[in-house]
């Protein structure tokens, strides 16, 4: 699948790697997915977990997308990246760091069904779980240093 993905792209092997997993054996659904707004979640994901810090400005506008009809889509999309990002943190990182970012991915796996079944604000949520991201962070740097 990543294949078919990097001939018909011009997209990294990593990130034809995640689409691919992200389409769960569809073709056509890895096509849409390798130049779509899910992309573009993926890489922010990954920014926020990875990246040196979380810009603020660009959470406020990311959580006001999540208002109108496509708001909840957008907010599952976003938090399914953040929830994946966050567990291939967990799984890349050594025994000492990988279990405080697999608690975070256990807490944050069950945002979005909690939000959607007693109507969270999903603006509030975002920031929450981009708190949690910080934290997690903080914490297992200063470990490492």
């Amino acid at each position: 699948m990543a294949q078919l993905i990097l001939s018909r792209s011009d997209i990294e092997a990593d990130e034809a790697a995640r689409i691919a997993a992200m389409a769960a054996g569809s073709p056509g659904a890895a096509l849409g997915l390798s130049g779509g707004p899910a992309l573009e979640a993926d890489r922010l994901a990954r920014r926020w977990v990875d990246g040196d810090g979380i810009d603020r400005a660009e959470q406020l506008s990311i959580a006001d997308s999540f208002r109108g009809a496509e708001g909840p889509a957008r907010f599952d999309m976003v938090m399914d990246r953040l929830i994946a990002a966050v567990k291939t943190r967990a799984l890349s990182s050594d025994a000492g760091q990988g279990s405080d970012w697999a608690d975070l991915w256990s807490r944050l796996a069950e945002l979005p069904d909690r939000t959607a079944a007693i109507n969270l604000d999903r603006g509030d949520v975002l920031a929450g779980a981009l708190a949690d991201v910080a934290r997690v962070k903080r914490m297992t740097s200063s470990r490492a240093a």
